[in-house]
């Protein structure tokens, strides 16, 4: 007798709340992918969460460019701590002829002999 007064008073709260149900998501869908272990700098592997499956696809694809081209992702974090230092800073890039100028320019204070700089000027010209 008591599950089916537990049954009526539930079946009540539902039809009574009918409209405030349908209001609420029943389920948040998210796309998960597991990171591998010193990916972010953690020693263990962990999951990221998306709210779109083409978000997580594309998370997918930058790991595996890094694995590709890193090798050990648990090195990912010692080389972003490079980059920072070196990279970042450069705000304005140069153009390959005023880095080739001022190469020849470095060169001829160097007080190398005639030679070495001509060669130096002929290749900077390619």
């Amino acid at each position: 007798m008591r599950e089916s007064e537990d049954f009526r008073k539930s079946a009540g709260f539902l039809r009574d709340n009918e409209q405030y149900l349908q209001n609420i998501p029943m389920k948040d869908h998210y796309a998960r992918v597991t990171a591998p272990a010193g990916f972010d700098g953690q020693a263990t592997r962990r999951d990221y969460y998306f709210k779109t499956r083409n978000a997580a696809r594309q998370f997918r694809l930058r790991i595996k460019h890094l694995r590709a081209h890193v090798g050990n992702l648990e090195l990912l974090p010692a080389i972003v701590t490079h980059w920072e230092r070196t990279a970042k800073p450069i705000t304005r890039p140069l153009k390959v002829e005023v880095l080739c100028k001022a190469f020849v320019l470095y060169r001829e204070g160097k007080g190398l002999d005639k030679a070495t700089l001509s060669e130096d000027r002929y290749i900077s010209r390619l």
